[in-house]
């Protein structure tokens, strides 16, 4: 009987784990997700900067 409880104790605990595990996952997919876009994002900008400077460069001004 002593067995049983302990067995029912490691069952809770590895239950408690995977809720955790889970909640833990999420939360780095999550951050993920807002890593990619910012990466994303700063890609864009670079983009946009570059045609900027090349278009200045086409146009004569400063020395690039």
């Amino acid at each position: 009987m002593a067995d049983w409880g302990r067995g029912q104790n490691a069952v809770a605990m590895e239950d408690m784990l995977d809720v955790e595990n889970k909640r833990m996952t999420d939360n780095l997919a999550s951050k993920v997700t807002r890593l990619k876009s910012l990466a994303l994002d700063i890609d864009k900008d670079a983009d946009e900067q570059n045609r900027y400077l090349d278009s200045m460069k086409l146009r004569g001004f400063g020395a690039f």
